[in-house]
């Protein structure tokens, strides 16, 4: 189904307002986010996911579930820390040893394989100079980079949570991480846009990283003063391997972009101004850019499983087979889509070093179990 007229007058006001360095994306993208997240007091997809036609899920999956309690900072709880990196821990830190818990901060997500992860202020964390001092940024995974969920992983929405009475109905239930139709919103006006807003907010993301830089001002803007932030260290000598995974990328070829970035508000490095002009690119490049990536990607996992099952021919048919961007090596399948941007998608194998142990797990599994596992309850 196509989109309606007035999904395509908002899709492009949307564009011209990305395309305009002078413009703040924030706005915007947060507005485009809350569309794809599940409307507790309605209890629907969120309107964007509505928009391309009638067989959009009337149910809840857990990733548009996970985008609205990151948007609302719900609190949740990790049954399980599954890691396939080599294990590190902060200098000064220790951690209680009990099921995580804490403020959801934003979500993750590969932008080649199928892992996701949550980042949450993980309250058993603690330092060991302050034990008085609790709480870390900490990710816990919730798919692996096959797209096969972490077994034994169970999502906690807490008790004292402030949107648990409007989610109780699916507390204990089977949720699939995406409903399999959600690989129709590939075409869907509001994807374009996620995407578009990832490169554009990257792009002013790197810019403002470069007047910080020129200021003399190498740390985050919390280490204002210089100081660097303490360095991951390793816990021990885990064995690493190599393996070959099933990877897929999307990009939409982006519009031309007009104007030019502000600059910071101030000469003074250390003003107000300046601190809070560089804590907005923080908050781009470790929540906002994450959160639309862990939404787009969620999408782009559906149409893995759809070509997985129907043949990557048969998905693309009415494609491009064979483009090739400038100075590029890389093969894309190509397609014109709404605004006259251009989709491209191209499917291959990647190489990953990750711990033996989960190249055991990884090689023992040839995914065909996917779907199975996908609708396996992951919300408890």
């Amino acid at each position: 189904m196509l989109a309606s007229t007035a999904i395509l007058h908002q899709f492009t006001e949307g564009l011209a307002q990305v395309a305009n360095k002078a413009q703040d994306p924030t706005n915007l993208a947060r507005t485009i986010l809350s569309g794809w997240a599940w409307d507790k007091l309605i209890r629907e997809p969120g309107q964007f996911t509505k928009a391309i036609g009638e067989r959009q899920p009337v149910t809840p999956d857990l990733s548009s579930l996970l985008l609205s309690w990151a948007q609302e900072g719900e609190r949740l709880t990790f049954t399980k820390y599954c890691r396939t990196q080599a294990a590190s821990v902060k200098e000064g830190e220790s951690r209680v040893w009990r099921p995580p818990v804490g403020k959801l901060l934003s979500l993750t997500a590969n932008p080649e394989n199928f892992s996701f992860s949550a980042k949450i202020h993980d309250e058993t964390v603690i330092e060991s100079e302050n034990p008085e001092a609790t709480g870390k940024p900490r990710n816990y995974s919730l798919y692996t980079h096959t797209g096969e969920h972490v077994l034994g992983q169970r999502v906690h929405l807490a008790l004292d949570s402030p949107g648990y009475r409007y989610y109780e109905p699916y507390i204990g239930t089977s949720l699939p991480f995406v409903h399999p139709e959600r690989y129709e919103s590939l075409h869907n006006p509001y994807y374009l846009l996620m995407k578009v807003l990832i490169t554009r907010i990257q792009d002013e993301a790197k810019y403002r990283r470069g007047e910080k830089k020129k200021m003399g001002l190498v740390s985050l803007p919390d280490n204002i003063e210089g100081d660097h932030p303490p360095r991951a260290v390793p816990l021990g000598n885990d064995p690493m391997g190599s393996v070959y995974l099933d990877a897929l990328e999307v990009e939409v070829l982006c519009l031309e972009m007009e104007g030019s970035y502000y600059p910071p508000p101030n000469k003074n490095p250390h003003s107000p101004e300046n601190t809070e002009y560089f804590q907005k690119e923080s908050y781009w490049s470790y929540t906002l850019v994450p959160n639309l990536r862990f939404a787009t990607r969620a999408i782009e996992y559906a149409v893995y499983l759809k070509m997985k099952a129907d043949g990557e021919e048969a998905f693309t048919e009415g494609w491009d087979h064979n483009y090739y961007r400038p100075r590029e090596r890389k093969r894309w399948h190509r397609k014109q889509t709404e605004g006259e941007l251009v989709l491209l998608l191209r499917q291959w194998k990647t190489e990953k070093k990750v711990t033996e142990k989960a190249k055991a797990l990884i090689e023992g599994n040839d995914g065909s179990g996917a779907n199975n596992v996908l609708l396996n309850s992951v919300l408890d």
